[in-house]
């Protein structure tokens, strides 16, 4: 996002510099906001695990949809198992689809949700392959042909663009009924379809997702970041996912083609959604309910990253550790979107406005970590911002501007006299 705070009027200047003051002297850590996965060692694979799939995810129709950042520093090149450049490089390869029955041994697991028993029962993964494009690889109990699994991908790889280009992506997988008793199964990538697959059947996945039945002991639910094999041990090596992943939504419905063109999504449907808003410690778990969670296993480093697709974007996601968010303690609240649009349509179309988005980007981590752990401070932070979506939803565009500033410094104070409260509360304790 282009910066402005250079050129920000005294009046600007004063308030970010209020807001500044909120933030100094607090220990409290911005909230990371997205999984990272990095380069692994033979016999140490990193992998963030989902055994429990959002309920109703699968049965029918559906939508998975995710947002990644894969790491466009590393080279790719065609390797061969266990070679030291599977450990290092993105697969370059591009075998025609049905070629053989391991035509897709290739290709590093963003995703890895194989039956390794039985490829086509079950099987729900996401690799690159082409240096740099996506393939989704489903198994819905039918023999699509050598190889075993439904591919749905860009045959060639270079008639899409590479997605190592340091940007996020977001990838759209969605399922919808044709017919009278066949599927059609489409990748999207950015809000364009890449590819569609027919398929004669419409699985109801769950039969294989919700006990796991007929996956190997070890191997059960989702694997981000690894391939299975790998990391359970019983292969030393495979390629691997290398980079940032966000926001991951399971709808149980189909989502429209302008849904998916425009990235706006109405939440009938949604039964899971993953912000990675938790910043810390192993697990991350769905927004809607606090669980399913993803365990992170046998990482290292920090599985967490300061990267957001909403912050580095500047807007356009849905999470983010801001302080709307933190005070509604969800990313898919109704008057986030109401905000959102209004910071869009009236704040970043002219100078003054888009300094103080600037500024709000900048100093709302910090903030946003207090409110995340206090109620006592979220609670009136909801307040001030529901009088504001108020007056956006009464167009009230310029009375709602002139107020911004008195919103902020209405904010700081809130967090700043709880903060007082919790160091008077701790003298006390000690004194006592």
């Amino acid at each position: 996002m282009e910066t402005h705070s250079k050129g920000l009027s005294p009046g600007w200047r004063s308030l970010v510099a209020l807001l500044g003051m909120a933030c100094l002297g607090l220990n409290a850590t911005a909230c990371a906001q997205s999984a990272q996965f990095v380069v692994n060692a033979p016999n140490d694979y990193e992998f963030g695990e989902l055994v429990t799939i959002p309920a109703g995810f699968g049965a029918g129709e559906f939508t998975l949809e995710l947002w990644v950042r894969p790491n466009a520093g590393l080279p790719d090149s065609v390797f061969e198992q266990d070679d030291p450049e599977q450990l290092t490089d993105w697969f370059a390869g591009d075998p025609v689809p049905y070629s053989s029955e391991d035509w897709w041994y290739g290709g590093n697991f963003l995703l890895d949700g194989h039956n390794n028993n039985v490829f086509e029962d079950g099987t729900f993964s996401l690799q690159f392959y082409g240096a740099g494009r996506v393939r989704w690889l489903f198994g819905d109990g039918t023999d699509a042909g050598p190889g075993f699994l439904r591919a749905i991908q860009a045959d060639p790889a270079d008639s899409v663009p590479s997605l190592l280009d340091g940007n996020w992506h977001r990838i759209t997988l969605v399922r919808i009924f044709t017919g009278v008793s066949t599927a059609s199964l489409e990748l999207w990538v950015d809000g364009v379809l890449i590819d569609s697959q027919e398929s004669p059947v419409r699985t109801d996945m769950r039969n294989y997702w919700d006990s796991w039945s007929g996956f190997p002991v070890g191997q059960e639910g989702w694997f981000f970041g690894s391939e299975k094999q790998a990391a359970v041990g019983i292969v030393s090596q495979y390629e691997d996912y290398k980079g940032l992943i966000d926001e991951i939504s399971f709808f149980d419905r189909a989502l429209t083609e302008d849904e998916i063109e425009t990235g706006i999504a109405d939440t009938v449907g949604l039964v899971g959604f993953f912000s990675f808003f938790e910043g810390n410690g192993a697990f991350a778990c769905d927004d809607l309910d606090g669980s399913p969670c993803i365990e992170f296993v046998n990482f290292s480093t920090n599985p967490w990253s300061l990267a957001d697709v909403s912050g580095d974007s500047g807007g356009g996601g849905g999470g983010g550790c801001f302080i709307a968010t933190a005070a509604y303690g969800t990313p898919l609240h109704d008057d986030l979107n109401i905000l959102r649009a209004f910071r869009d349509a009236h704040l970043l179309t002219h100078f003054a406005g888009a300094g103080f988005v600037d500024g709000y980007y900048r100093l709302s981590p910090a903030l946003a970590a207090i409110l995340a752990r206090h109620e006592s401070a979220a609670s009136p932070v909801r307040a001030v911002l529901s009088a504001v979506v108020a007056l956006v939803s009464l167009d009230v565009a310029r009375q709602t501007m002139l107020a911004a500033g008195s919103v902020m410094l209405a904010i700081a104070s809130i967090v700043l006299r709880c903060r007082m409260r919790a160091k008077h509360s701790t003298l006390v304790a000690r004194l006592r």
